[in-house]
């Protein structure tokens, strides 16, 4: 749905190819593919989440190392549980104001250039962006959109992440946060059914003049 939104009108308006990655709570994609949004054999293209990106690390994911288990924001929480006892993590956590620390607040400490919060959300990019750029080698799509709870800390951090992504790809998309903000999937639902009433009346009225 929000690569529906996008194409409708969002960041992939009039492009062919395109890719919508939501980066929140989990990791989700959407791919438009030659002007069509590409759904896969069972309906469940774009689980990137699940993609076997190896990293070294202490705790394993369900699913062998996953992407979604350590890049997404819940993941990025995780990792600064596994550090919590290093060196300015209580000021992370005073940053945070006696709640848990979210995702949110490390990036709000390493943008006031606490080191461990630095060195956390360098970690975060770049898994991010060898899951982007995974994507791109076998997709190649002209932009590459960012959404979802995270995309607000992520925006900038964007050119870091097209750099990474630059080294790591034949030709790399234009990378963007999403302007549709959290209205891209709402969009997509619209879009969805503006289509579907539009098919069930040229349906009708076929069967009225049959």
């Amino acid at each position: 749905l929000a690569i529906y939104g996008e194409h409708w009108r969002g960041g992939a308006k009039d492009l062919a190819n395109a890719a919508a990655m939501s980066v929140g709570v989990g990791i989700g994609l959407g791919l438009l593919i030659n002007g069509q949004v590409y759904r896969g054999f069972n309906g469940i293209a774009g689980e990137v989440g699940n993609l076997p990106l190896q990293i070294v690390d202490e705790v394993k994911s369900p699913m062998n190392a996953n992407f979604e288990f350590h890049a997404s924001a819940v993941g990025l929480e995780r990792n600064f549980e596994a550090v919590k006892n290093r060196e300015g993590a209580k000021e992370i956590i005073k940053l945070a104001g006696g709640q848990s620390v979210t995702a949110k607040t490390i990036y709000a400490a390493a943008d006031k250039g606490n080191k461990l919060a630095i060195e956390l959300v360098n970690q975060q990019l770049e898994l991010l962006s060898r899951g982007i750029a995974s994507v791109c080698c076998i997709t190649n799509p002209e932009v590459f959109i960012l959404e979802g709870g995270l995309a607000s800390a992520l925006e900038p951090h964007l050119k870091t992440i097209s750099k990474m992504v630059q080294k790591i790809t034949l030709i790399a998309p234009k990378i963007v946060i999403s302007e549709l903000k959290d209205l891209a999937t709402a969009y997509g639902a619209l879009r969805r059914g503006i289509e579907n009433v539009d098919r069930a009346t040229l349906i009708s009225i076929l069967q009225e003049t049959a």
